[in-house]
């Protein structure tokens, strides 16, 4: 059974008798504007996000833009697996931003800001 509220599904019993704790279920299972902007500007801005949001924020669409952000809102709620972050944007941001949320919401600051 799942816990909506904590988004946690319900331990079951291990047959090896050791503690069980539960598995969180992550309800986003994709990012795939992350993905591109990641592709296309992060790794040619030698992964300096900022720099690189600047620029997909000039040559991108109102709506690739608006993705983006929606995706950034996920991460900084906790609603994407942290090992698929890592797999598409690399280990190192949760470590010089502490977490992946962190690094979120820093990414949405840098998006909102008026500097181009």
């Amino acid at each position: 059974m799942i816990d909506t509220e904590n988004n946690e599904s319900e331990p079951e019993e291990n047959p090896d008798g050791g503690e069980i704790v539960p598995v969180k279920n992550y309800p986003v299972k994709g990012i795939p504007n992350l993905d591109f902007y990641r592709k296309t500007y992060a790794r040619s801005c030698s992964e300096n996000d900022d720099k690189a949001v600047r620029i997909c924020k000039e040559f991108e669409s109102q709506d690739r833009n608006r993705k983006i952000k929606s995706e950034l809102i996920s991460i900084s709620q906790g609603n994407v697996s942290p090992l698929l972050l890592d797999r598409i944007l690399g280990k190192n941001r949760p470590i010089k931003f502490v977490s992946w949320e962190k690094w979120a919401l820093m990414m949405l600051a840098t998006f909102n800001s008026k500097r181009s």
